[in-house]
């Protein structure tokens, strides 16, 4: 009977402290929600920037998880999916970096500070178009968001050029007055 109260008492302890450490993961997704995301995070691709946001369905009312999109992300369309990303296999080579899945769900996620990178593979990824319907609409899909990249502050090399030749013409013209 002892043997057995303190088996019971065992698993009542391992219990708290699962308890406790899965409560601590939604702790430290919800420190990070709001945030700007780190930008080691970031993938850009077809002109925009994206980040794999949540391992749950972007849509709230069919979903595991409140996907918060915020910093100028939101869920992407069909024309930002298409000028990103031509099928799963694009999208996995784009957020896995030498076994590592650029993961920032604890940024947009309610709830989840973690990704499920096989269901990329899979191909449950949430609104993405290049895969079949049922996937695409899954509540557990994974979701990504996207914003338009902002315009550089460095000039775009053809724009540097034109400068320097109109500079150029305007010392030019400057030279043959003082002759």
């Amino acid at each position: 009977m002892s043997k057995l109260l303190s088996t019971l008492k065992r698993a009542g302890l391992a219990a708290v402290a699962g308890t406790m450490l899965l409560g601590a993961g939604s702790a430290h997704a919800a420190l990070l929600l709001g945030q700007e995301p780190d930008a080691s995070l970031v993938v850009h691709a077809g002109g925009y920037d994206w980040v794999y946001a949540s391992p749950c369905g972007g849509n709230p009312a069919n979903s595991c998880d409140k996907v918060a999109p915020q910093h100028g992300f939101t869920f992407a369309t069909t024309e930002q999916w298409e000028a990103s990303f031509s099928d799963v296999d694009a999208l996995w080579n784009a957020f896995n970096k030498n076994g590592t899945v650029l993961c920032a769900s604890a940024y947009f996620s309610t709830s989840y500070d973690h990704c499920d990178s096989g269901d990329i593979k899979a191909g449950w990824v949430w609104g993405a178009p290049f895969v079949p319907q049922d996937y695409a609409q899954a509540s557990w899909g994974e979701t990504f968001l996207v914003r338009a990249v902002a315009p550089s502050e460095v000039p775009e090399p053809a724009t540097l050029a034109l400068t320097v030749l109109g500079l150029a013409g305007v010392a030019a013209s400057r030279r043959k007055r003082t002759k």
